[in-house]
């Protein structure tokens, strides 16, 4: 899936990994601390994620294609080189989140098909689960950023935005 429209994929991919993975780190953190909306979106949550896994893995392989033509076009930039080495592992940044919303909610469910009660928010399981959801949330949502920004430097780093009315000097206004 290199191309959608004649057009490279990649970026169009990308957009939903920068959508789907932030949406599921926020989740993950209003489920990890609330019982009433773990009942409602817990699910939802772990289905973001692993969405946003395989959004992941199509933004990776048509991003090494993109790559491969750029490189054999103009050659790699450092921006460029800097964005594919850190585009590699994504994958596997992104992989804690899901394992951690799955293992949470699959917790979660044997607990209450047993008939027991919510975990105690004081107690040092519960803790332990929210900071894994915490810790897990703060990575994937900064691996997202740190990744995206390097995409966007070697993208559009070399061109000069010019701001306001300056920016149509010299043409007609036709309107």
């Amino acid at each position: 899936m290199d191309t959608f429209f004649g057009l490279p994929s990649h970026p169009l991919l990308v957009h939903a990994v920068t959508v789907l993975f932030p949406l599921a780190a926020l989740g993950a953190l209003v489920i990890a601390l609330s019982p009433a909306w773990r009942e409602r979106i817990g699910w939802i949550v772990v289905g973001l994620a692993g969405v946003g896994l395989v959004f992941t893995y199509l933004a990776k392989e048509s991003g090494e294609a993109l790559e491969e033509t750029i490189e054999r076009l103009e050659g790699i930039s450092p921006q460029l080189h800097a964005h594919t080495e850190l585009g590699d592992v994504t994958l596997f940044w992104m992989l804690p989140l899901f394992l951690v919303v799955l293992g949470f909610m699959l917790y979660h469910r044997s607990r209450t098909r047993k008939g027991q009660p919510e975990l105690k928010a004081s107690s040092p399981l519960a803790l332990g689960l929210v900071a894994l959801v915490l810790l897990a949330s703060g990575v994937t949502t900064y691996k997202v950023i740190e990744v995206g920004h390097t995409g966007a430097k070697a993208a559009w780093g070399d061109v000069q935005i010019v701001a306001g009315a300056d920016a149509w000097e010299g043409e007609e206004d036709e309107g």
